[in-house]
């Protein structure tokens, strides 16, 4: 867990394009091993070592950077627009076997964030 890598985020200029990146990015990960995240959740509720490590690199700090360059910094729902991301590609990756994480879940989020924005 502590070795898994990690991935720069696009900052191309367009805030828009940056996050659409950003969610095939994150998106395409989770559909190459789309066990890995129920398994990490299954695992994080049995052994306080592997919690920990989850701890130590998970960090949501740069998707709620890209997704508040699009809906700023003091939007009310920020935080639940960041949770959205990894929430949708779990659900999809333990009931829907990985299927539609492709580039409709990305048009999908990036509706819902152009939907607050409006």
């Amino acid at each position: 867990i502590r070795c898994m890598p990690s991935h720069d985020l696009p900052t191309s200029g367009d805030p828009v394009d940056d996050l659409r990146a950003t969610l095939e990015t994150k998106f395409a990960a989770a559909l190459a091993q789309p066990d890995l995240l129920p398994s990490m959740v299954s695992a994080i509720r049995c052994d306080e070592d592997i919690a920990a490590a989850v701890d130590d690199v998970y960090d949501d700090t740069p998707i709620r950077q890209a997704i508040a360059r699009v809906v700023g910094d003091d939007h009310p729902l920020l935080d639940t627009l960041t949770e959205l991301m990894p929430a949708l590609a779990l659900y999809r990756a333990s009931f829907r076997q990985g299927r539609a994480l492709d580039g409709q879940l990305v048009d999908d989020v990036m509706s819902v964030v152009g939907a607050v924005t409006d």
